[in-house]
């Protein structure tokens, strides 16, 4: 594919990519919610990501990052439950995780933090 400025419109090197990919399963999907005991149902799954180059510092210069990156199920009509992992907007270099139609608990399961 080139380097990053052939990829991008322009070869403007500060732009991102983003693209959005959506299929409709074969049969419903459905998913337990044992926190507020419900099932969550859908047939229709997307994928959307954003990237771009990161900031020239040090040795990272030039390397390609996932700047967000969101799952989404929906019924076909509405969307009924999505998970998005960003940028912090609190930490430098630190991600978030969010989700509607269900909610996070984080169980420790490791004793280092998740980048």
């Amino acid at each position: 594919m080139g380097t990053w400025e052939d990829m991008v419109y322009g070869h403007q090197a500060a732009a991102d990519l983003s693209f959005h990919l959506e299929w409709e399963l074969p049969q419903q999907i459905r998913i337990n919610d044992p926190i507020k005991d419900r099932d969550v149902t859908g047939c229709v799954l997307s994928l959307e990501s954003q990237i771009g180059q990161i900031e020239a510092k040090g040795n990272s210069a030039g390397f390609i990052r996932c700047k967000e990156f969101r799952y989404g199920l929906s019924d076909g009509n509405q969307e009924v439950l999505s998970a998005q992992l960003s940028p912090s907007k609190t930490e430098v270099g630190k991600f978030e995780v969010k989700a509607t139609g269900l909610d996070l608990i984080r169980n420790k399961g490791r004793g280092w933090q998740f980048p």
